[in-house]
């Protein structure tokens, strides 16, 4: 039997601008989670999950990806997210994802769905309580979310990170939030201006 062939190989490489992107990703879940501490039930959706591991191409390190990172995410109390959903539309990408997320969840909190954003995302809202924190990471790597997709969001208690480049959202429409510690020690995030 031949072996599986991917479009390109797993962990997927990316750059410096990722590691940053998984970084702010990082130090910004705990805040959430400790923020939404007191809800019954805590919800994680990341829309262009991924392999689940990425290898930064200068250093050829493999570090965790967004959805390795959400599962992993802990308030102060220690709780995590109660459910964790990751939608990717490779199949060579979900079946690498698959496999990360057997080996880190103890606890079946992740589903994970194969399909396009536009129609799984508005689909998956539907079955979430709208009571329900839900931390929502839409990192579209060369794939555009309709507008329609994003509006199907405003319904529920969605707090949403929204990654573009300027060369996909014809002008900067944020590169990234900056992670800024205050006189207190405390993470603070605030969007770049155009140029920074």
């Amino acid at each position: 039997m031949p072996e599986p062939r991917y479009a390109e190989p797993m962990p997927r490489k990316v750059g410096a601008r990722t590691q940053d992107k998984l970084k702010v990703i990082a130090d910004y879940l705990p805040a959430y989670l400790t923020a939404t501490q007191k809800a019954y039930e805590r919800v994680c959706i990341d829309a262009f999950a991924g392999p689940g591991a990425n290898e930064i191409e200068r250093t050829r390190e493999v570090i965790d990806g967004s959805p390795l990172i959400a599962l992993d995410a802990k308030g102060k109390n220690g709780r995590g997210f109660d459910r964790l959903f990751f939608i990717e539309s490779d199949a060579a990408a979900v079946q690498e994802l698959r496999a990360a997320v057997a080996e880190r969840d103890g606890r079946n909190r992740a589903e994970i769905i194969q399909g396009d954003v536009n129609v799984e995302l508005p689909r998956l809202m539907k079955r979430i309580n709208k009571k329900s924190p839900t931390f929502v990471l839409l990192d579209p790597a060369g794939i555009d979310p309709a507008w329609e997709t994003v509006q199907s969001l405003s319904d529920w208690q969605t707090e949403l990170l929204l990654f573009a480049s300027k060369h996909k959202a014809g002008g900067q429409l944020m590169n990234w939030a900056l992670a800024q510690p205050d006189s207190k020690g405390q993470t603070r995030f605030r969007l770049p201006f155009p140029g920074e």
